[in-house]
């Protein structure tokens, strides 16, 4: 007789490329987990897993992204008797949240006591992210092919009205192209790709926007930013191959740049050989200085 199917949503939530993790406070043996939980009766999953993910983290800004896909769990293994159906969501955070925190769970889906104290924490997406019991895993590669979809949606809303040379093109950067980065800057004299290619990969997936000109398959120039998203978005690199240089490119990324975050201000620093570029680009002077690395 084939085992009852109890249908469950799990929820992969990121914010940048962070992923959500929580440990059982009380039950270490759970191992550690994203929120998850059961589809109530007549309940479309995408309304539990957003249900469920507000309700065990306390987060409210949550916005769906994407379903990943369903999968059967059988639980033979755990002494029950119990196929669990479990449908893969990909949630993004917006606002903000602290590093670690406490919540409490007061109506277990699983019928256990409350309230359950859930600690919740954040990993890095995909090099710092534990082993996640029960299987909550499984599809758990598949989310960063959502969030480079999502980035790149977000980048070509931005385009339209944004002048490009024929057959040149404008996208989310991946880490694909963290090798033509490389390439690009050492020909420029920029050596930190090269020479620290392990910090300058994570400040690359750290910031945003993050963006790459290309023409057919080559990466002919970049940009890369910080924003609050508020008040002020930083240009912390700009750089467009030479032989591409004059046709509007760099323009271009920076206009998109300003696209993806419209209440923003542009900040940046620039040696002299950038004035006239910044400044017919609408860009004022202001003195600025820079402190190195120790």
């Amino acid at each position: 007789m084939p085992s009852p199917i109890t249908e469950k949503v799990v929820a992969y939530i990121t914010q940048g490329d962070r992923l959500l993790v929580f440990r059982h406070t009380a039950y270490p043996e759970a191992c550690i987990q994203v929120p998850a939980g059961t589809v109530e009766e007549g309940e479309p999953p995408a309304k539990a897993v957003l249900r469920e993910a507000r309700e065990e983290s306390g987060l409210d800004e949550l916005e769906m992204r994407a379903f990943l896909g369903v999968q059967d769990y059988d639980l033979a293994a755990y002494g029950r008797a119990e196929t669990q159906r479990r449908y893969f969501f990909h949630l993004e955070l917006h606002g903000e949240a602290p590093a670690t925190w406490r919540h409490y769970e007061t109506d277990p889906s699983d019928g256990s006591p409350g309230p359950i104290e859930f600690e919740f924490y954040w990993v890095r997406l995909p090099d710092e992210v534990p082993e996640l019991s029960g299987g909550q895993g499984e599809l758990l590669s598949k989310v960063e092919c959502s969030r480079q979809n999502s980035q790149q949606r977000l980048v070509e809303s931005a385009l339209p009205g944004v002048t490009l040379p024929a057959n040149v093109t404008i996208r989310a950067w991946t880490d694909a192209d963290f090798a033509d980065i490389q390439r690009l800057s050492s020909a420029e004299g920029w050596p930190t790709p090269q020479n620290r290619p392990d910090v300058a990969l994570m400040a690359w997936r750290e910031s945003w926007p993050a963006l790459v000109a290309t023409c057919g398959e080559m990466v002919i120039g970049f940009l890369r930013a910080l924003t609050d998203g508020a008040v002020t978005t930083y240009v912390a690199e700009l750089l467009v191959a030479p032989q591409w240089r004059g046709m509007g490119i760099g323009r271009a990324l920076v206009e998109t740049c300003h696209n993806l975050c419209p209440s923003t201000r542009l900040d940046l620093l620039t040696t002299g050989s950038g004035d006239r570029f910044y400044e017919a680009a609408g860009f004022r002077h202001f003195g600025g200085y820079r402190k190195s690395c120790r």
